[in-house]
Formats: structure tokens, sequence, C-alpha cells
């Protein structure tokens, strides 16, 4: 009788742990990446926001989120997503050129920035989820339409023009119902309007203020939701941004078609605080020394030459020679000689990115909430790459090789947070150790 009471409550240990282990590795997680969205937007004291402050009680912030070089979209996309410096995940910049295909990547307009190479130099956390038998539902995230080794996600909503408010509503309402169905165990949306305003209009200019109200309203409806649903013990929040925004009203244009000609370049890119040419055969020395003369606010610099600090030129899709500005001033090129306006009234825009990555006005945001994250809790500026680590740690991932350090992030999470994944034997030791030793233990207590 005493052995089979031992090898009850033994067993009913045995069952306990092995719930543990399976209610931590059941986590979902849903990333809202807000465009263009600067760190300092949720400090205006004139902006109500309950919705971002309800966030702030039950969850985490940090002071700011600094983008990876170039302060750019689809480079800020990718690092998060992966965790990678520039330089390792090839995502360089919005519009790209590769010496090797000879093909241009120009974001929106042509049909070869959906072709795998651009993108194959690294996995995002969808494909490594989707490789790894969990379920991931993209909406309007830029390259999710894209087949990134092979391997596409569980489901793509492609980007086709700046998603709606509205557009917004429907799919939080989609992947929500798909959390509470278990369906998706991981899930993306994003959100453009907070830049395309902030360009348009400026940062902290009334238009966007609007939005970012709007927006905070839906973020209340989430936390409501969550609890609603059932979901506040298994979902993750992770709302962040790629990049930050500079106030244009001051600029000073740098306009290279005074001294550079068609005969001078194969191909030239971009304009704004960052440019790139690919000289023609034999015109090398003389364009480099053409531009380094040119302006005191434009630092030119030959591929080797770049900072390191910059994580940016180690990389073969990096051009022979780059351009880049101070703020304010923005480089416009023979290919595009006017500054941009706004497509509504034809005035100039009024914000811009790109500047370099420890310009204050460059930083984005990061708030997290659910069970792996800490309540009420602020912490220090982070770099944008740390934040890979987070993801595959709710998901049970076994991450990709990246360049964050688990150090830098580890105060912003609870005990909830899942074990560590880094590889077949880190999954034996976590799961199969403490089911062998409570198996030890009933055997000898009870034969």
């Amino acid at each position: 009788m005493a052995s089979t009471k031992v090898l009850g409550v033994s067993m009913w240990v045995l069952i306990i742990c092995i719930k543990t282990v399976i209610a931590r590795e059941n986590q979902q997680l849903l990333m809202l990446l807000f465009d263009g969205f600067r760190w300092d937007y949720l400090d205006q004291p004139d902006l109500h926001l309950p919705g971002f402050r309800r966030i702030l009680e039950i969850g985490i912030r940090t002071d700011y989120l600094k983008p990876v070089y170039p302060t750019l979209s689809y480079p800020n996309y990718y690092s998060i997503a992966t965790g990678l410096y520039t330089e390792n995940h090839g995502m360089i910049s919005n519009y790209m050129y590769d010496e090797v295909e000879k093909e241009s990547f120009l974001i929106g307009t042509n049909p070869e920035q959906y072709h795998s190479y651009w993108w194959n130099q690294a996995e995002p956390v969808w494909i490594s989820a989707e490789k790894q038998k969990l379920n991931s539902y993209m909406y309007f995230w830029p390259g999710c339409e894209v087949t990134i080794r092979d391997v596409k996600p569980t489901q793509c909503r492609p980007y086709n023009g700046p998603p709606s408010l509205d557009d917004f509503k429907r799919v939080m309402s989609d992947i929500m119902r798909k959390f509470v169905n278990n369906e998706a165990d991981l899930g993306g949306v994003y959100y453009e309007l907070t830049d395309k305003l902030g360009h348009d209009y400026g940062p902290k200019s009334k238009p966007l203020n609007d939005n970012i109200q709007a927006l905070d309203a839906e973020l209340f409806k989430l936390t409501e939701d969550i609890v609603k649903m059932g979901l506040n013990d298994r979902l993750n929040i992770m709302i962040f941004s790629d990049h930050g925004m500079a106030d244009m009203t001051n600029r000073t244009l740098i306009n290279m078609a005074s001294i550079l000609n068609r005969n001078d370049y194969d191909v030239i890119l971009e304009n704004g605080p960052l440019s790139s040419v690919w000289p023609k055969p034999g015109k090398h020395r003389e364009v480099y020394h053409k531009l380094r003369q040119f302006h005191r606010k434009m630092h030119v610099y030959e591929r080797e030459d770049l900072p390191e600090r910059y994580h940016y030129k180690h990389n073969a899709r990096v051009a022979p020679i780059t351009m880049i500005a101070e703020k304010p001033y923005y480089i416009l090129t023979p290919v595009k000689p006017n500054y941009p306006s706004r497509k509504s009234d034809f005035q100039p825009r009024m914000g811009v990115h790109g500047y370099d990555d420890t310009d204050i006005d460059m930083r984005g945001i990061f708030l997290g909430f659910g069970p792996s994250f800490k309540a009420h809790y602020r912490g220090p500026g982070i770099e944008n790459i740390h934040l890979y680590q987070i993801m595959c740690r709710i998901l049970g991932l076994i991450p990709e090789s990246h360049n964050g350090t688990w150090s830098t992030i580890s105060g912003l999470v609870t005990d909830k947070l899942p074990p560590a994944v880094g590889g077949a034997s880190t999954l034996t030791l976590t799961y199969l150790i403490p089911i062998s030793l409570l198996v030890l233990i009933c055997t000898t207590l009870c034969f």
C-alpha cells in the first residue's frame, strides 16, 4: 500500500513536470512593426495614449531601440528578424544593385526585388519557425511573399501600398482568431502610416499624432481582447519600429548633378542621407576625387574605408563609392535631381531618415508584454539586433547565428520565458533530464 502511494505521488509529480514543460513550450508571439515610429513620440505631454500607457503598466519598454546602419527600412526589417548587422544579412539598403546578378532591388517598383537571392543571405524568424514545424502568419510584412531558403510562411498577406487603419483592424482580428484556435504560433503585422505621415508632414505633426492616437485605441482594445479570449497566459506581444525620423524644415540640398554626368557611372542609387555609385570602368579614381572635393557636409568613402562601427562595408553589395550626408543635408543624384514632395499637395516632404545610427532622431521604440515579459519595467536603450533572441526563446526555436547578446536583454523577461534552445543536445538536456530523474526516484522508492 505504501509503495502504491509513493508511486502515485511520484507519477503525479512527473505529470506536473511534463505539463509545466509543455506550458513553457506552448507560447505564441505577435510582432507589431510600426514603421518610422520615433522613440519620443510616446512622451509628448499633449498626446493622450491610454493604450500605450496600459502596455507600460503590464509590460516593458526600453528607452529606445537603436537601428542598424543605414537607418532605412529594409536593412532594419531584416536586422530585427534575423539578429544580424547589415553586412551579415545582405539587405544593405532600400535600393540595391548586385554586380554578380546585374540586377537592382528597387522597393515597390520592380519584380526583381522578390528574387530569393536578395534575401537568402540570412534566415528571418518566420522562416525558422516554419522549418521547425511552427505556423507563421504574416500581414503586409515586407518580404513575407518571398521564398527564402526554399520556404514561405504558412500565410502571407502581401504588402500592396500603405495599409490603412481599417486594414490593421481587420488583420488584427484575423490573427487573434488564429491564436485562439491554436492555428498560429507566430504572427506579424506591419503598419506603415506612422512612417508615411512622418515623411509627409514631419515628426510630431498633427496628422501623424492623430494617427498615433487612432492606433493607440486599437492597442488598448488588444490588451482587452487578450484577456477576453483567454490568451494572457500564452500570447506575447512585441512592438517595435525600424527607425525614427528627422525634421527637414531646415534641410540643405547637395545636388551631385552639377559634377557627375551619365558617362561617369554605370549605376547610381538613392537620394537622401546616403547615396551609392558604381563608376564606369576606368572612372573610379576620377569620380571618387570629384565627390571627395564637392561638399564638406557630404562624406565620401571607398568601400574599404567605410567606418567599421557601421557594420556595413563587409558585404559585396555595398557600392565601390558611398556618400553620406550629415543631418539635415540631403543628397540629390543626377537620376533624381529634385527633393521629394507629398503626393497630396506637392509640398516638400518634412521628414527623412537614413542618417547616422547614433543620431537620436533615428531611434525607434520597443515595447513588450505577455507572460514572458516583466510588468511595469523600463530598461535602457538597446540595439535592434538583440530582439531576435527573445523571439526565438518565446517560440522555442533553435536560433540561427546572430550578433545579439543575451545579457543585454535578460533584464526584460521573466522566468516564464522558455529556456534557450541551442540544438538537439540542448533539447535533450532541457526536457529529458527532469523526467529521467523523476522516473529514477519513482523506481527507487517504489521498487
